[in-house]
């Protein structure tokens, strides 16, 4: 997962991909933290520094949703700042959704995904790729190949993406303003059906509750 210091405001702060990860690696203060640097900061830390650390959520439908849009529908191609090659959280569908040939095969295999479809890969494939792993799991500092429990990570904060631009600009120091990769797409309330709640619900149940965001409850289970 993507960790950022501000090196001015002496602080760390987590997000996921399709979480602002954009507009903060552009932050002039915030620069992101390799694995290393960041497993030094939290040893340190561990040794009586005290240096807080924050984590930015997003509403995990809506972050769905904007991961749907964006890797099927509108940046469904090989990606130019990977050497025009197919990212892993695309790579990943593939073979589940039965996805073959050239370039442009795959890329309309992509596109022909609904997002009903997408989200019923989702249990079998969600744990795969950052893009779609639950947020509350930046918790646990992942060791090279395997989580190191002694360096689980006490947040300071958490700040919801959605309703915490003012708090961001306050706390963090964060121009909100400044935003890259914005995914077009309507209310996550339109992709939605009952069956596909459920299944979202399951998957990123711990999202809900630790980031405090509601939990849409199928109309048969009311």
């Amino acid at each position: 997962m993507p960790f950022f210091y501000h090196r001015k405001n002496d602080y760390v702060l987590a997000t996921n991909y399709k979480v602002m990860y954009s507009s903060l690696y552009s932050q002039k203060d915030l620069i992101q933290l390799a694995h290393r640097h960041l497993a030094r900061k939290l040893a340190a830390d561990r040794m009586g520094r005290h240096r807080p650390y924050y984590l930015l959520a997003r509403n995990p439908y809506d972050r769905l949703v904007s991961f749907f849009c964006d890797k099927f529908r509108e940046n469904p191609f090989p990606s130019e700042g990977t050497g025009y090659q197919w990212q892993r959280c695309q790579k990943i569908f593939f073979r589940p959704l039965g996805i073959v040939g050239t370039d442009e095969e795959i890329e309309q295999g992509l596109r022909s995904v609904s997002f009903d479809t997408f989200i019923g890969k989702l249990p079998v494939i969600y744990r795969k790729d950052r893009h779609l792993y639950p947020q509350n799991r930046i918790r646990y500092f992942p060791g090279r190949f395997v989580s190191l429990p002694f360096l689980k990570i006490r947040f300071a904060g958490f700040f919801q993406m959605e309703t915490d631009q003012q708090k961001m600009r306050e706390k963090l120091a964060i121009d909100t303003t400044i935003k890259y990769n914005q995914t077009r797409h309507r209310d996550y309330g339109s992709y939605f059906t009952d069956k596909l709640y459920r299944i979202v619900n399951r998957l990123y149940k711990e999202d809900f509750h630790l980031f405090g965001y509601d939990m849409h409850t199928p109309w048969e289970n009311r």
